[in-house]
Formats: structure tokens, sequence, C-alpha cells
């Protein structure tokens, strides 16, 4: 490796870690107390590798093993992993995205380990996400139909949470149901169609840690 200006350039090829030969896991994501399939989830299951040591030009050298699937109609998914050594398990780092209009929260940083045993399918259960129950208005008060609703997180109150989003859209009435996830801050914004008139809108900094009903929001003039 030659440092060249602010790009290194390799002198020969870069040898990744061996691999072990790799077995399939099956993953099962399900919500609430009713056992109900989550399709559309996004799972990832990462893990470190160990590398050789590191050319002098760098501090460290770090190689990770990621697979991402996502859930069919079942809350079903499988992945090819690479297995323990035999005499202990590979440990995984498991994250499941739930879809944005989802009533099920995500799950994330929860460890996972692989055998070289054919595993039984394993099963993640997710809870269920708080709802924010409201209407949409336009400034003469008259309910602003097909309008997409989007809270979209900035911050978590949970260093292992990453800001997730959710989306909705109003019915004929103006009402609409948001499923968020908790710990998780964000801002809702508004966009009405074209044709209402009214302008988008948003309201900032909110965090929903339980059910919340009857909320208003008004569009400016």
């Amino acid at each position: 490796l030659v440092p060249s200006e602010n790009k290194v350039v390799l002198e020969e090829p870069l040898r990744l870690p061996a691999f072990e030969k790799q077995v399939t896991r099956e993953i099962v994501v399900l919500g609430g107390d009713v056992e109900t399939p989550v399709a559309g989830a996004q799972v990832t299951l990462e893990t470190e590798l160990i590398v050789p040591k590191a050319p002098e030009i760098f501090e460290s050298c770090k190689a990770i093993y990621r697979r991402i699937g996502t859930t069919n109609s079942d809350g079903k998914v499988s992945l090819p992993l690479l297995p323990g050594d035999g005499s202990s398990n590979r440990v995984y780092t498991l994250k499941v995205i739930s879809p944005t209009k989802s009533s099920f929260a995500s799950y994330f940083d929860v460890k996972f380990e692989v055998s070289k045993q054919n595993d039984a399918p394993s099963t993640v259960w997710l809870k269920e996400r708080p709802a924010l129950h409201g209407v949409v208005y336009d400034a003469q008060g008259k309910p602003l139909a097909d309008t997409a609703v989007e809270a979209r997180g900035f911050a978590s109150h949970d260093e292992h949470l990453p800001a997730t989003s959710a989306s909705a859209k109003t019915n004929d009435k103006g009402e609409f149901v948001l499923y968020v996830d908790p710990q998780v801050q964000f801002h809702l914004h508004f966009a009405p169609p074209a044709s209402s008139g009214a302008p988008r809108f948003s309201y900032l900094s909110s965090l929903l840690e339980k059910d919340i009903t009857g909320a208003s929001f008004h569009a400016p003039e």
C-alpha cells in the first residue's frame, strides 16, 4: 500500500479473511400477542471477522460480514451466514427495520448466535408501536383528504435506536393513523394534494411514548 496525496494505491491484491462454508438460517418476524407475521421487514445480521495484521500505514484493519433480507408475507426470511468454528457459536448483531406503515416497532442490536448445526427457525418478536390518530384541516377548518403524512426521525433517546421514519395518508375525512417507534424524536410533515390549494407544513420535535387520539393539525393560510 502506497499513499498518493489523498488516495491509497494498492501495490498488490488486498486479501480478505478466508470464509467458512455458509449455512442458511430462517428467521421469522412476528408482532404483538397474536403472532402476526410482519411482511416487508428488513432483517440485517452482521458480525466482525478476524483479519490479518493491518499494514503499518493503517492503525487497524476490520472486516464486517453482513447479510440483509426482507421478510415475505409469512414474516420469514432466509439468510446465508457464516457459522461458528465448532467449539463456539459465531455471534451476530441482529437488526429488524419494520415497514413505515407497520404497527410493530423496529428491533435493534440484539445478539444472534449461529452454530454449524441445522438450527430450527429463530423467531423475533416485535412490540407494538404507539399510534397517533389525527385529523388534518386546511386554514378554513375543512378536512384535507389524500394528504401525505410523514414522521421523519432525527434523534433517538436510546443510543441503539436509529432515527426511523413512518408514513400514512389521510382518508376522505382528513383522518390518519401513524405508527412510530417509541423513544424516537421526529418531525411531522404534511403534504396536501395540489388540488386542495393548501401549502405543505410541518410540526417540529415530537416524541410519542403512548397512543394519542383526537389530535388536530391545521395548515397555514
